[in-house]
């Protein structure tokens, strides 16, 4: 599918595909940086965005209306939760007075059950806090090289370091996560986000939970 010399893209951008030395491909980026790519990853990320270009959008989790909509409903999205699965640490919420009712709204929509009180996951801030609304907080074990393999809702929502671990604050993907069985706090069950993954998906969650199982 790849020969040297052309361009391709990815959900990093156009790149021109430099040499191919078996599944390895070296790529240069329009912005000039290079990097080496998984040639079987790489027509998963193509032939996943062609779907997503030609198809109107689907609904996720056993037919129900999706909490919100964001950048990543593709591969990248599910290669990402099939990492965390393996590697998260936490899922939590920062809630701020005026807007904790709507978060209670939408989980619920999700999860089908109420928020429970004093849920240990969420942090109410008290009136006046910097923090102009509610934030979905996702922890998790990686290591620095590792970033590149993850993609959240916003692009340009990058990771920061925290106590040796990640977190990125990303409320589209806290959703999307609990949509697919994830639930708030550190106990995850692996059977009940397996039965969540679409068929056409399953490919790239299988190659996240590999990549998250390297250490």
């Amino acid at each position: 599918m790849f020969a040297v010399g052309e361009r391709y893209e990815n959900n990093f951008g156009r790149y021109q595909v430099l040499a191919i030395v078996g599944d390895q491909m070296t790529v240069q980026y329009e912005d000039g940086h290079r990097q080496v790519l998984s040639v079987e990853l790489q027509e998963q990320i193509l032939a996943s965005r062609r779907i997503r270009l030609s198809s109107p959008p689907v609904r996720v989790s056993g037919g129900r209306k999706a909490a919100r909509s964001y950048r990543w409903v593709d591969g990248r999205a599910y290669q990402t939760m099939g990492f965390l699965s393996k590697r998260v640490l936490r899922l939590g919420a920062n809630l701020t007075t005026d807007k904790a009712q709507s978060f209670k709204d939408e989980y619920r929509s999700v999860k089908g059950v109420p928020l429970a009180d004093g849920h240990a996951a969420v942090s109410y801030l008290r009136e006046g806090a910097n923090q102009w609304g509610n934030q979905g907080v996702i922890r998790f074990r990686a290591g620095e090289s590792e970033l590149s393999l993850l993609s959240f809702s916003r692009e340009g929502n990058t990771p920061y370091a925290s106590d040796e671990h990640w977190e990125v604050k990303d409320m589209g993907f806290l959703f999307f996560l609990l949509e697919h069985g994830f639930d708030l706090g550190g106990k995850q069950d692996e059977d009940t986000i397996l039965s969540r993954i679409p068929l056409s998906q399953k490919l790239f969650f299988d190659k996240g939970v590999e990549y998250g199982l390297r250490s």
